[in-house]
């Protein structure tokens, strides 16, 4: 499967090539990756807008959610969007993984059914995996909960494999401006200073729209380039000029 970027694509036809079905088959998953793609794994409170950066990044359409129903989460089992090349995506074929929320009690559960995407990724030797953490200004600070789990997935991702992490906030638009600053101020000298501090980027979604995937496109590597493939007459020249090198300097 090609992963070939046409540097004329046009942006506004990339919606039409998005999978806006979304799957939560781990075999799927794995067939489709390449060592071109680059895998984003979305972790986060209930409600806090995993699903919903998705769709910025997709361009689905967001079900329109009453506010009594906006802390509670949409995704039950991890599932993953494929998102074809475009400028955005530097050419990567990307592969978006939404997971279940992180609640309560249940943060090894979840660990457990995100692993095996993770390892996947990893054994396919893709170009990047990008762990986009989504917290909720709304809702109580838990410091540990995201280090605990990333404890775990780090050590799975390959060497040969970039590796980047994205802290994001949503929900500002429902808090005085000045209380969303206090609460962003202590995310990110207490809760995620150690991140910042090895090299995260801090997302401030303030508003819903381009920013999402401009802070994708801050993490993902330049596609790498295939080489293009050679014609019958150009195969027998260059095994031409080989043969006269070898004689040349009789090897």
């Amino acid at each position: 499967m090609s992963h070939l970027h046409d540097e004329h694509h046009d942006d506004a036809q990339h919606e039409a090539l998005v999978n806006n079905y979304p799957s939560n088959s781990l075999e799927e998953f794995t067939k489709e990756l390449c060592t071109q793609d680059c895998v984003i794994v979305f972790i986060g409170d209930p409600g806090a807008g995993k699903t919903t950066f998705i769709h910025q990044l997709t361009g689905k359409p967001m079900k329109v959610r009453p506010p009594e129903l906006l802390l509670e989460a949409d995704t039950i089992e991890v599932e993953y969007h494929r998102i074809e090349p475009a400028s955005w995506t530097r050419g990567n074929c990307l592969f978006a993984i939404d997971t279940p929320a992180m609640d309560g009690d249940q943060d090894v559960t979840l660990t457990n059914k995100i692993m095996p995407w993770v390892l996947s990724a990893t054994e396919k030797r893709v170009a990047s995996i990008c762990f986009v953490y989504v917290v909720d200004l709304m809702l109580p600070i838990v410091t540990h909960r995201f280090e605990r789990m990333r404890r775990f997935f780090v050590p799975c991702v390959a060497d040969e494999v970039a590796y980047t992490v994205i802290l994001a906030s949503t929900k500002w638009s429902r808090l005085p401006m000045r209380e969303a600053e206090i609460y962003q101020k202590v995310l990110e000298t207490k809760v995620w200073k150690k991140h910042i501090e090895e090299g995260a980027t801090v997302l401030k979604l303030t508003e819903i729209g381009q920013l999402e995937k401009d802070a994708i496109t801050s993490v993902l590597p330049p596609l790498r380039p295939s080489l293009p493939s050679l014609s019958l007459h150009e195969r027998l020249r260059l095994r031409f000029i080989k043969l006269k090198l070898k004689r040349a300097f009789k090897l």
